[in-house]
């Protein structure tokens, strides 16, 4: 469990430690910096972005129950990324 935060925090201390990420290595994945500053660029915008859109969604009274629910499913997705 909270391997994708394990994962976050080894690209972290590959990106400011300027070592490789020993977790990606037996992964498969590239444990470059640069891949470090990919993954995590990438990760922390596309949550920032659905999470900027659907919050105010969920708690937006006009909003339909239809869209409520759909914004409620991709902050749940986001959340369980972060947490698998």
């Amino acid at each position: 469990m909270f391997i994708g935060i394990r994962l976050f925090i080894e690209d972290l201390k590959t990106i400011f430690g300027n070592k490789e990420n020993r977790l990606r290595g037996h992964l498969g994945g590239s444990t470059s910096k640069a891949a470090a500053v990919v993954r995590v660029v990438a990760q922390l915008g596309v949550s920032g972005i659905i999470l900027a859109v659907c919050l105010p969604a969920i708690f937006d009274p006009t909003q339909t129950l239809v869209a409520k629910e759909f914004a409620a499913g991709f902050v749940g997705t986001v959340v369980g990324f972060w947490l698998k």
